[in-house]
């Protein structure tokens, strides 16, 4: 008797190359507003990646895990900040997942539920800095979460103020919020300017 098991869920998607930084940078942005508008990935402050209340299917890898994401499995849905938005969105676009993945098997290992696994921000700043320069993602960070708290080494104490200030987070939903810094990014280039 033969055995076959399904393909991974990355190879049914090719890793794309951007020709530029720049490129990637737009590339993830409207991809970012794409899946927060589709409600594949829900803005919440206060973590950067979390599966909560998930069974699931592949609770072995990040990767297969990021990449069902990507394939419209539409039983999973991912809490994000920006910084996890915009990873989650490199690593669909880009097959970045690796850098993240021993994170998650470090998580697991320490008998943490997978549905309740939250990832960290050394993996992320890892991945997104080969597009993204360590100020802006400090920026973004600072604009999402309403703090100048983030960013502290790459970005002054001004630029972080303006930043924490980009949008009245009592006026705006986490949602709106994530759509503007993202819309920000394509409005200026593949730069955010707050």
């Amino acid at each position: 008797m033969t055995t076959t098991t399904a393909p991974s869920p990355r190879s049914q998607f090719p890793k794309q190359i951007p020709k530029d930084n720049q490129e990637a940078r737009l590339a993830i942005a409207r991809d970012v507003i794409r899946h927060v508008e589709g409600k594949r990935l829900l803005a919440s402050r206060g973590l950067y990646i979390s599966f909560h209340d998930y069974d699931l299917p592949w609770s072995d890898s990040f990767d297969n895990l990021a990449a069902s994401l990507f394939l419209e499995d539409t039983s999973l849905e991912c809490a994000v900040c920006a910084i996890g938005a915009a990873c989650m969105v490199a690593v669909g676009l880009y097959d970045e997942a690796e850098t993240l993945e021993h994170d998650w098997n470090q998580n697991i290992l320490d008998d943490a539920s997978p549905a309740d696994i939250s990832l960290d921000s050394d993996g992320m700043h890892e991945v997104l800095e080969k597009w993204f320069t360590a100020s802006q993602l400090g920026l973004i960070e600072c604009a999402f979460e309403g703090s100048t708290e983030y960013g502290t080494r790459h970005a002054t104490e001004s630029e972080r103020l303006k930043a924490s200030n980009f949008r009245h987070l009592d006026q705006h939903s986490s949602e709106e919020t994530l759509i503007d810094i993202f819309q920000n990014i394509l409005d200026n280039d593949g730069i955010f300017k707050p």
